[in-house]
């Protein structure tokens, strides 16, 4: 079995590489060639275990991931949201891979957001902001600045602290890009292009009338029905929604299942990112729309993820054998 932690994979894989193995997943689980139920949840007093499978017989793997969310963690100086991966070969069931799941994680959700920016974000965004600066935050700015030219981006959390030393980070990471530090989210996403919310919150993190038009938001956080970080307005008024994966969202979403149970939308206003990833439908048709990408994740992310690590890997000879 091979042993990848974050260094190992971060030298044989990178941010782009994540965005092109999550949009082969959302296309190959919209085709239904993906087995990934939905994920078990356990929650305790303190954090929450989720428990995610799946196989694709096409690809010859299996997976299991566990994700476990405890925002305690951050005060301890330990990840929020901490992960192992199993990849199996799907034919005789051997271990052929242990990842570090929490990067993994954070690689595909980059993915997913980066897969979304590239097809519905403005050709011209130069401006984006990052709400939240928990374990996701890095790759998401990662995701956007693989897929468009950003000139500045404004970094908020409600603890200022923790946003000004992620700001630091990625200011020492990128010297060309100009980053920014808030305590008020409203005032990070005035005259931005691009908005990503990765967040814990069970409460909008902005309000609608904050956002300019031609905007678009990838929201990552709300993987819970009782979490919101999207303004229920906003949902409403936005010009398209489009999910990772239509199904989960609708079971799993705060930001769509509450606008849902109060009326404001339908369901027939969501739309798989995968329909336009294949050609099948439009993403953005104008400079003006307002445009929404929810995602929740979904294990055919992690198997498609997983499996491209692996092979780059073993190509590469990265990673530590273990007999």
């Amino acid at each position: 079995m091979l042993l990848l932690n974050r260094k190992e994979i971060e030298l044989c894989f990178s941010m782009r590489d994540a965005i092109e193995s999550v949009e082969t997943a959302f296309i190959e689980n919209l085709k239904g060639n993906v087995e990934s139920p939905l994920r078990t949840v356990i929650l305790t007093s303190g954090g929450n275990f989720l428990f995610m499978p799946a196989y694709m017989e096409a690809k010859g793997y299996a997976i299991l991931k566990a994700v476990n969310i405890f925002p305690g963690n951050f005060d301890k100086h330990l990840p929020t949201a901490p992960s192992s991966l199993i990849l199996f070969d799907g034919k005789t069931g051997i271990p052929l891979a242990y990842l570090d799941g929490t990067y993994v994680t954070q690689l595909r959700t980059g993915g997913a957001t980066g897969a979304a920016l590239r097809r519905l974000a403005r050709k011209d965004a130069r401006i984006a902001a990052m709400i939240g600066s928990g374990g996701q935050a890095e790759t998401q700015i990662k995701a956007i600045l693989t897929v468009r030219k950003i000139e500045e981006i404004h970094i908020a959390d409600v603890a200022l602290e923790r946003a000004e030393a992620l700001t630091q980070k990625m200011q020492n990471s990128f010297p060309n890009i100009k980053f920014l530090a808030f305590s008020d989210s409203n005032a990070a996403i005035t005259d931005v292009d691009i908005i990503a919310t990765a967040t814990s919150s069970k409460k909008p993190t902005f309000s609608a009338d904050c956002i300019k038009p031609g905007v678009t938001i990838s929201a990552v956080g709300a993987y819970r029905p009782d979490m919101q970080e999207i303004d229920p307005k906003l949902v409403k008024m936005v010009d398209k929604i489009f999910c990772d994966s239509k199904e989960a969202v609708l079971k799993e979403a705060g930001d769509i299942m509450i606008p849902l149970q109060e009326g404001l939308i339908s369901e027939d206003n969501l739309v798989d990112l995968a329909q336009v990833l294949m050609g099948k439908m439009d993403g953005r048709t104008s400079a003006e729309q307002n445009l929404l990408f929810e995602t929740v994740g979904f294990a055919a992310e992690d198997i498609m993820t997983a499996a491209a690590i692996y092979e780059r890997a073993k190509a590469k000879g990265c990673g530590t054998a273990w007999e």
